[in-house]
């Protein structure tokens, strides 16, 4: 049988053939560095990703600590041979502070305050110890239910005066921290107007000594005593003769853990927002240091055993005055 031509025809055309491309050859460039060296021309390599940088701080200064117990301890040792506390070389280095200022000490020793008797002659006595050295004129002892002022020359004779005068049931602790603070307000001299008109900026009155106060005491006074208007009165009174921060210092030095008396001392520490700091509180079990340059020494005043870093409320300045 004959085929048609036609058909033979289409029997010979070849099919397609579908093949992948061949993807094109980079241009090859010469290295600049070795012109015989020839590399492909590829997209330039992302850097390393740098090692985040790491902040050293520099350590934080430590506070020289010493509780009342290990004072004491050293105290009797001192006695025998020559044996330091701990941390008094670097006590030392601010020892500068409690030189030429006026130590004055309010004790406590109402009926709330028995229960603690042991413990606040533990502190008198190792304080006295540590502070009549910067005294010239002997340290200064009041008593809240005492109306006298006491003077005892040493520190024997500090815990004596102590011991001989038993605590009463009632005690007005405003009146007998008022009286405190008034004396030292009448020690500043009068004011010279005739300067005072030639030289405006100098400072109108002469100024007393410095003063530390210390206050032993577990806040448990009558419910409308704050003292609130006694530190006011003094700021006021340091500012308006443009004395520096500190010039005053308060220390208060808590027993035990009343509520109502820690919500007392952390108002005045941190809640009267005055110009000038000049309270301090800090807990009897705590830093003897602190007890003694808390108030007076920012560095010690930032000091973490600060009544001041509790999370309890404090009393709010304009409720009670």
């Amino acid at each position: 049988m004959e085929i048609p031509r036609e058909q033979t025809r289409i029997s010979h055309i070849p099919q397609e053939v579908h093949t992948q491309p061949t993807p094109p050859t980079p241009p090859r460039v010469q290295n600049q560095d070795n012109p015989q060296s020839i590399s492909p021309n590829l997209p330039p390599k992302s850097p390393p990703p740098e090692s985040p940088s790491v902040v050293v701080k520099p350590a934080r200064r430590q506070y020289p600590r010493m509780s009342v117990t290990e004072g004491l301890d050293i105290k009797k040792g001192k006695k025998r041979e020559n044996v330091k506390y701990p941390g008094e070389d670097m006590f030392h280095t601010s020892d500068e502070i409690l030189k030429k200022r006026d130590h004055v000490f309010l004790i406590d020793n109402g009926e709330s305050m028995q229960k603690y008797r042991p413990q606040v002659e533990a502190v008198s006595e190792l304080l006295s110890t540590l502070t009549q050295p910067y005294d010239p004129d002997g340290l200064d002892l009041y008593l809240t239910t005492q109306s006298d002022k006491l003077r005892p020359k040493t520190p024997e004779k500090f815990l004596q005066c102590l011991r001989e005068r038993p605590a009463h049931g009632f005690h007005d602790f405003r009146q007998r921290f008022a009286k405190i603070v008034e004396n030292y307000q009448s020690k500043f001299g009068k004011t010279n107007f005739r300067k005072k008109f030639m030289h405006p900026s100098s400072t109108p009155f002469k100024a007393p000594r410095p003063l530390s106060l210390y206050v032993l005491t577990d806040g448990v006074w009558d419910p409308k005593c704050t003292l609130i208007t006694e530190v006011k009165n003094l700021v006021t009174l340091l500012q308006e003769h443009r004395l520096p921060n500190k010039y005053v210092g308060i220390q208060f030095i808590r027993f035990g853990n009343d509520p109502g008396g820690k919500r007392r001392l952390k108002t005045l520490d941190s809640q009267l927002g005055l110009g000038l700091d000049v309270v301090d509180t800090t807990s009897a079990d705590g830093n003897v240091w602190k007890m003694l340059l808390g108030a007076v020494n920012d560095w010690y005043d930032n000091d973490g055993d600060s009544d001041a870093d509790d999370d309890e409320d404090a009393i709010q300045p304009q409720q009670r005055a």
